[in-house]
């Protein structure tokens, strides 16, 4: 147990000592923290991604990157969800300049010639078609899902690591042509493997187990549990839900207004 291979034994035993110590902390205590941490082992660690998310969202989070065959399908199913920006387009380059540079692009991702743009269409700041079909796939219900839901975390969830974004900057190379098509394909995995991370980081909780904690509201749970109040909020402020349709969902617990508890209106009556 000592050496660098710990056994399935060994680690299971980790965890059950991580496990015992948190039950202690909110026993002795009540700690809020440790509350928060045990709500989350409970609601978040222990239960499977797909009894947690919509189908759409846990294929994503559980979708395989290692190995070429499984980065393919990965980029065929996800990559649609990507956007690009070439920085080419900030600088104030002649139309023949840069007809070049969107030619030599959309060759390089159908690997063949594509219908040259009329020259006007260019005079006028009508852009080139870059077309990236070829190795992001096609836009499903899926990525149009993921899309959707990864907007409406932005904008409702506030967290500290920043969240990718689905749009990629492109710079040129050196020689102020378009990156190779295989130097294109590891950034767009390496966003993919990033917006996975991230949500596998920042995980949901089931809406089933969403709407159980906010009935303890109902219930009048904390009427007689004042002592595990903040560490409950502290949990479900952080925890959120996702419809089969994309949309978050938030605790009500964190809207709702609790009295304060007997021991601390009892050391205000005091000072008073």
């Amino acid at each position: 147990m000592l050496g660098a291979d710990k056994s399935a034994l060994h680690i299971q035993l980790e965890e059950g000592k991580c496990l015992l110590n948190k039950l202690k902390s909110v026993t002795n205590s009540r700690n809020p923290d440790a509350i928060k941490s045990l709500l989350k082992l409970s609601y978040i660690s222990s239960p499977s991604l797909k009894a947690r998310c919509p189908r759409w969202l846990s294929d994503f989070l559980l979708c395989k990157s290692i190995g070429k065959r499984k980065k393919e399908v990965m980029l065929q199913n996800y990559g649609g969800i990507l956007k690009f920006k070439h920085v080419m387009d900030k600088f104030s380059l002649d139309a023949g300049m840069k007809k070049t540079y969107y030619d030599s692009f959309a060759k390089k991702m159908a690997d063949s010639t594509p219908t040259s743009q009329p020259i006007e269409l260019i005079f006028n700041n009508v852009k080139h078609p870059l077309q990236t079909k070829s190795i992001q796939g096609e836009i499903t219900d899926d990525v149009r899902l993921l899309a959707k839901f990864r907007n409406e975390f932005d904008k409702r969830m506030e967290t500290k690591l920043k969240i990718p974004s689905l749009t990629i900057s492109l710079l040129p190379t050196r020689f102020g042509e378009p990156l190779p098509k295989v130097r294109l394909v590891n950034i767009m995995m390496s966003r993919l493997i990033n917006i996975q991370r991230f949500f596998l980081h920042y995980s949901p909780i089931s809406i089933r187990d969403m709407t159980y904690l906010d009935n303890l509201n109902d219930n009048s749970f904390f009427d007689f549990h004042q002592d595990l109040l903040r560490g409950y909020k502290l949990f479900t402020e952080d925890c959120y839900a996702v419809t089969d349709d994309a949309n978050i969902l938030t605790s009500q617990m964190n809207n709702h207004i609790y009295l304060m508890p007997h021991n601390l209106s009892s050391m205000f009556e005091e000072d008073l």
